[in-house]
């Protein structure tokens, strides 16, 4: 009897626990949307530079940040990469991340508050988890199973995940309001020719997901002369994105509410328009990370695919809405953030489950494409070897 007592406040105490973080988690993003209003909706700003002034003033702060509060959180991928090898994702920084966070994406960053929100869960998990030990231990709960497979693992731990799937269902009912009703609706029904084109566009989103990468090694080479100098590295790319904003304002914030904007003015805006959208979010995304901004990739990717993928579609007319924006969108993303599963699952839940096989379509043509080249370079390699040892031996 006082076993089930302890597991009954234990299982209590990890469901109130994951009451709070989805709570918590939720909130963060209702804050950065009042933010937003506050910082752009005032009447004093309504004037053509106004983006200048602001993102300038975000830069002066985001310097600071920096300087003070130091580099954090994570990004998506190093967030996903430490809770993937160690289970954890640690917490002590986390209230500076998001300071760091808010501000960036109050200022109008060409980022999404997705790094933001993985950095806050994790962190808050793990907190969860360490505080639910304790209790465990207080309340002489015995851990009957070894860590032998997955099964016993969640087992073994079914506190953390008891917290930790509550978080998510009261994160996932919180944000309803914001991001219920999708980001994007289609007017073109899906058929199931659109999954053969999807193959084309999806090699044409690898490769803007490659010109992407490779841009980011670029900024990253270009502004190594201002990495002791956050304060000027912030203002100056604070100074480049509200020139840009003033001139095309959908480079301001993550980009998720101009995807419908976007598809439905795509024959107005053209070919070239098109292009200069996309290529302008890619090189603000690298430019704002690498100047110590913080957000996250993958709702800024995601605009920046539609409007490449319409592009296309400009010049190509009889090429489907669908494949032209899910074909390039989940190439383009895998190709940055290599995480398949992931990116199939965020664009289901974002996006209509009918298009969910050409999403499919697009991340498995990444990956037989990079295990092809792993194949191909692997051969390479072997010929080589083997040439060298002939010669060796002559």
């Amino acid at each position: 009897m006082k076993k089930s007592g302890g597991v009954f406040t234990l299982s209590a105490g990890a469901a109130g626990l994951g009451i709070v973080i989805g709570a918590i988690s939720a909130a963060f993003l209702y804050l950065i949307d009042w933010g937003q209003h506050a910082v752009w909706e005032s009447g004093w700003i309504q004037f053509k530079y106004a983006p200048l002034l602001i993102c300038s003033l975000g830069g002066i702060l985001i310097g600071f940040c920096q300087r003070y509060l130091g580099d954090h959180p994570k990004n998506l991928h190093g967030a996903v990469e430490e809770i993937r090898k160690t289970g954890r994702l640690e917490y002590a920084h986390l209230p500076n991340g998001l300071i760091s966070a808010f501000i960036s994406l109050i200022f109008g960053a060409s980022l999404g508050p997705e790094a933001a929100v993985v950095n806050l869960l994790g962190g808050l998990s793990t907190w969860a988890s360490d505080k639910l030990k304790k209790l465990s231990s207080w309340l002489r709960i015995p851990e009957s199973t070894p860590d032998r497979t997955l099964v016993h693992r969640l087992a073994r731990r079914w506190p953390n995940v008891l917290a930790i799937s509550i978080a998510v269902v009261i994160f996932i009912i919180g944000i309803k309001d914001l991001y219920g009703g999708g980001v994007l609706k289609l007017n073109e029904p899906f058929a199931w020719i659109d999954l053969l084109w999807s193959i084309p566009m999806a090699l044409l989103g690898a490769t803007g997901g490659a010109l992407f990468l490779g841009l980011g090694r670029w900024m990253k080479q270009r502004l190594r002369f201002l990495k002791q100098k956050p304060v000027l590295r912030g203002v100056l790319s604070g100074c480049v994105l509200g020139l840009i904003a003033c001139f095309l304002p959908m480079m301001l914030f993550s980009g998720q509410f101009y995807l419908q904007q976007v598809y439905e003015q795509a024959a107005i805006l053209g070919f070239w328009m098109l292009l200069w959208i996309a290529l302008a979010r890619l090189f603000l995304i690298n430019l704002l990370l690498e100047s110590g901004w913080k957000g996250g990739q993958f709702f800024p990717l995601m605009f920046a695919s539609v409007a490449f993928g319409l592009s296309i579609k400009n010049l190509f007319p009889f090429v489907p809405d669908s494949a032209a924006i899910f074909g390039t969108m989940a190439a383009m993303i895998t190709i940055v953030l290599p995480k398949p599963i992931v990116v199939l699952i965020v664009m289901a839940i974002f996006f209509p489950p009918q298009y969910l096989g050409i999403s499919a379509v697009g991340v498995g043509v990444v990956m037989f494409g990079d295990w092809l080249w792993k194949r191909i370079k692997e051969r390479v390699v072997n010929k080589t070897n083997r040439f060298t040892n002939h010669s060796l031996v002559d």
